[in-house]
């Protein structure tokens, strides 16, 4: 006869074994369900904040936001990827003007009409046109910041961004007073959406829930002085817009019971594997629309040379490099040159001179060319650490000739940020003559808050400023000659003096090859720029945010494992049980195994008979098991978005319920309960026939045994 007539009589003792291997399974498979649980919703996460984004171009600094329609009209880009839209994004304050309530951290984001493609439905709520009798620029706020600020369509809130600016805060130029950093501007909320979507986007990971306001791209240029600039560049590829609108679809309740969006998963799987080809395929059409501008750079005809500046006043080291290597490649001589800011020049006497601009190059090479020379007509040397040269006016103001020594005070920026003015002792090398490069104004570049100053009174520099030590001369030097350098160093010795992690050029000269000119060699070398200067010199990077999420998703935590560890006790504890009510069953049915024994049944054929009902026992209670790790996993999920919150960071949190997960979980949790049964079984097995039919269960060792009657 079959097993189930014997399954059937012994109910009893079989319930709890199937009981206690429903645990065992709810556990095993649950804490396994928790994985996949935290990892689908975290790439569900990724999927709702970037909605069609799989790629964006980051700027350090702005680029041109015309970049945008050039790629856009680029049929080959056209049909690989969908949307690109041109955005500022920023961080920032809130404020509500009349509660004073406050929301800091704030994502804001300046957007363009081609964003809302990336989250196909939210086109309303995206429409940031002026409404009737608005008084104000427009502010679209997520639900979070909503409550926050406790504003509502209609209300008013003020704005507060940090300004941008050319140059870094930590450096001598960059804003120091975080008051004078702010730009404020009133905004009017036009709509509120939900925290999903467009309502919780964010190009960087995140688990909780951001705040997050949409303004229109223009009105945070004029606002912002980057009129025709962004900072991002946000694409899509062909078929993100309808895994976008599917992903929409997918309603909050449908994921907590355990729904899975099977268009989530291929969207995510395809980001993934194309992710390093599609980056490197939009790295090559960015570059070839690209133009100087995007790269920071502006290229400057003069008369007997060409000049390169950047937007962000001082070259950084790899972008000064990049330069440097494209004039070598067409064989052109480029001369680095760095002005700094002396706060007073004096000599030995006692006379000084306050606020000169210093020049550091190479003062033999410009001697060569016949741009640098000394009052006497003479090639200006080449300066060794210790030297320098004074420019006629200066060397009139102070009294000062070749060998006599010079003291000059400048600012350098301390471990903490924190200006500390040094004092250097040189020695005047020489006099030069205010003509050629020693004229040239255009050697110190537009430091913030003193290029634009008509008076030397005016100025309203980001370092602190003495102006009642500027004397009429000094106004009249400034007047005829604005900041054209009244010192020269070698370009090494400025280095050592005043060099940061920022950079140390301000500029360089280009000298055009014999037979060619400015104009020809500008056209050249801006063409050649995009191809030959890599994106990150200049701050630039084409990042696969999509892939990153979802790659940061899976690699998260490995809350399977996590909980397996912590539901160890309970596991082990449960396949005791099984094993333990298997026994003691099979136990009250020695006698039977005993007259199978002795009738001639093999062992191998009995221990088969009693494993298969333990089988059989076991896989009933894996497959009740399974819907108890269901409700296991759901419970863990609930406890994780709302107790355990702080373990995660995020209150978004769902059931994903895998098949492959639950199949797995069961084959696993049905071997620890065959693993159990088995040693029941065996432990009676090795038990004597004779012994089993006077119902005793353990073989007792041959030196215990008495003499046989």
């Amino acid at each position: 006869t079959g097993p189930l007539p014997s399954l059937r009589h012994y109910w009893r003792s079989n319930v709890a074994v199937v009981l206690t291997a429903a645990v065992a399974a709810s556990v095993l498979t649950g804490a396994l369900m928790v994985g996949d649980s935290v990892r689908g919703s975290l790439r569900q996460l990724t999927l709702d904040r970037l909605g069609g984004i799989d790629h964006a171009l980051l700027g350090a600094g702005f680029f041109r936001e015309r970049l945008r329609d050039e790629l856009a009209a680029d049929g080959e880009f056209a049909a690989r990827y969908g949307a690109v839209s041109a955005a500022i994004l920023m961080q920032g304050s809130v404020v509500e003007p009349e509660s004073g309530r406050r929301a800091a951290r704030v994502n804001v984001q300046g957007i363009d009409d081609e964003f809302a493609a990336f989250f196909p439905g939210s086109e309303e709520a995206l429409d940031l046109s002026r409404r009737e009798g608005q008084l104000f620029a427009s502010l679209a706020v997520n639900r979070s910041l909503a409550e926050a600020l406790a504003v509502e369509p209609g209300d008013s809130v003020v704005l507060y961004l940090e300004r941008p600016s050319e140059a870094p805060r930590a450096s001598l130029m960059g804003e120091k007073d975080p008051e004078d950093q702010l730009e404020s501007v009133r905004l009017s909320v036009v709509s509120v959406l939900d925290d999903r979507g467009p309502g919780s986007f964010g190009l960087a990971p995140h688990q909780s829930q951001p705040l997050v306001g949409y303004a229109r791209l223009r009105d945070l240029q004029r606002e912002l002085d980057r009129r025709g600039l962004a900072n991002a560049l946000l694409v899509g590829e062909r078929g993100a817009a309808d895994a976008a609108a599917g992903r929409g679809a997918v309603d909050a309740a449908d994921a907590e019971a355990g729904a899975v969006a099977a268009a989530d998963a291929e969207a995510g799987a395809g980001a993934a594997a194309n992710a390093e080809g599609a980056t490197v395929d939009l790295e090559r059409r960015i570059r070839s629309h690209a133009r100087a501008a995007d790269f920071s750079l502006e290229f400057v005809e003069a008369e007997d040379h060409l000049r390169v500046a950047t937007s962000q006043i001082v070259f950084g080291e790899e972008l000064a490099a990049a330069v440097e290597a494209l004039a070598a490649d067409a064989g052109v001589e480029a001369l680095g040159i760095s002005t700094y800011l002396a706060n007073r020049a004096a000599a030995e006497g006692g006379s000084a001179a306050p606020y000169s601009t210093i020049a550091a190059l190479d003062t033999g090479r410009a001697g060569e060319l016949g741009v640098l020379r000394l009052a006497d007509g003479r090639p200006a040397p080449a300066l060794g650490p210790g030297e320098a040269l004074v420019n006629t006016f200066l060397a009139d103001d102070l009294g000062v000739a070749a060998g006599d020594p010079l003291a000059i005070d400048y600012f350098v920026v301390g471990d903490r940020e924190q200006l500390v003015e040094r004092t250097v002792r040189t020695t005047v090398a020489g006099v030069v003559e205010m003509a050629g490069w020693a004229a040239d104004r255009d050697l110190t570049p537009d430091f913030p808050g003193v290029a634009d100053a008509d008076n030397m009174s005016d100025w309203d520099p980001t370092f602190p400023v003495d102006l009642g030590r500027i004397r009429d001369r000094d106004e009249a030097y400034w007047d005829e000659h604005r900041g054209t350098p009244k010192l020269f160093v070698d370009l090494d010795y400025g280095a050592e003096l005043w060099s940061s992690r920022f950079g140390l050029l301000t500029s360089l000269r280009l000298l055009p090859a014999e037979g060619s000119d400015p104009a020809r060699l500008r056209a050249a070398l801006e063409a050649e720029t995009p191809a030959s200067i890599a994106l990150h010199a200049a701050g630039l990077t084409v990042e696969p945010v999509k892939a990153a999420g979802l790659r940061g998703a899976t690699g998260a935590t490995d809350f399977g494992g996590l909980f397996i560890g912590f539901s160890l006790f309970l596991i082990v504890s449960a396949a005791l049980l099984v094993g333990l009510f298997f026994r003691l069953g099979t136990e009250s049915r020695a006698n039977e195994m005993g007259l199978l024994l002795a009738l001639g049944h093999g062992v191998k054929r009995v221990r088969r008979r009693f494993l298969l009902e333990g089988a059989l026992l076991g896989g009933a209670g894996v497959l009740l098991g399974l819907g108890g790790a269901v409700l296991y996993a759901g419970a863990m999920m609930a406890a994780l978005r709302t107790l355990w919150r702080s373990a995660v960071g995020s209150s978004q949190l769902y059931l994903h319920v895998e098949p492959l997960t639950l199949a797995l979980g069961g084959a696993g949790s049905l071997l620890v309960v065959l693993f159990a049964v088995r040693g029941a079984v065996g432990r009676l097995a090795a038990v004597s026939p004779i012994r089993l039919l006077r119902g005793e269960t353990v073989e007792q060792p041959a030196s215990a045994a008495g003499p046989q009657p």
